[in-house]
């Protein structure tokens, strides 16, 4: 869990210093433009130099790719965290719930195997799932292989010596199954939280190419350059010109 929080704050860093850096003015230095119009007054050049303010474009495949490992990052990468923040919530608190489903499997389990030692007599070592969902069905195991010879199922019919187990009574058994049920319940219940991880990526995704789509058209709208103008004509100079072009 440790090496799993570092990656997500790894790559939250990542995609919000993405996003700063790209939507920042790039603006040429004061002092290379001068030293530009210098260099053609002294050679008595024409000089124009251009400086473009403009902010950089966004990857849409970047975004998905921060969208599929972390949703939020995606939009976060875009410049607009208002909805991708929920989405990174929501992903943190997922992951917190398959924790805790995990762990509450994980107990059951040993509580299960633990009681069918105790009370049925069971060796749990080199037994399968089927071998422990089949113990909790059944009072003993001559009852369950007697089942399986009457519907010829032979092959599915245990070894006395090895797989044999004998509830006292029902109520124990019931309490068996009850434990075995409570880990299954949790382990299906990863399932759903994993589908639900999935489709948040899906909209964190959606949500992200849109951000991205809409920053790429906003450059294109509102394109904006600054141009430096310095003219040497017949020995005489001329002032600096400054221009400013922007696009609507």
């Amino acid at each position: 869990m440790k090496k799993i929080s570092l990656l997500l704050a790894v790559l939250f860093l990542t995609a919000a210093n993405s996003s700063a850096q790209d939507s920042q003015v790039q603006v040429l230095p004061l002092s290379l433009v001068s030293n530009q119009i210098a260099l053609s007054k002294n050679n008595n050049i024409p000089a124009v130099y251009e400086v473009r303010s403009l902010k950089e474009k966004k990857s849409a495949g970047l975004a998905i790719l921060y969208s599929a490992l972390l949703p939020g990052m995606g939009e976060l990468y875009a410049g607009d965290y208002s909805i991708g923040k929920y989405l990174t919530i929501a992903d943190a608190l997922f992951i917190g719930t398959i924790a805790g489903l995990k762990y509450h499997a994980n107990n059951q389990e040993d509580n299960f195997k633990a009681y069918a030692k105790t009370n049925g007599g069971v060796t749990t070592d080199g037994k399968d799932e089927d071998y422990f969902a089949n113990i909790g069905n059944y009072r003993d195991i001559d009852q369950y292989n007697d089942e399986m010879a009457s519907q010829r199922r032979f092959n599915k019919m245990y070894d006395v010596n090895t797989h044999g187990w004998k509830w006292n009574t029902q109520d124990e058994r019931k309490a068996y199954r009850d434990l075995w049920v409570s880990r299954e319940t949790a382990n299906n219940n990863v399932r759903f939280v994993v589908g639900a991880m999935i489709l948040n990526r899906v909209a964190s995704i959606v949500n992200a190419v849109r951000l991205v789509a809409s920053h790429n058209k906003s450059i294109d709208e509102n394109a904006t350059a600054v141009y430096f103008g310095y003219e040497v004509i017949q020995g005489v100079t001329t002032n600096l010109t400054i221009n400013l072009r922007t696009g609507f």
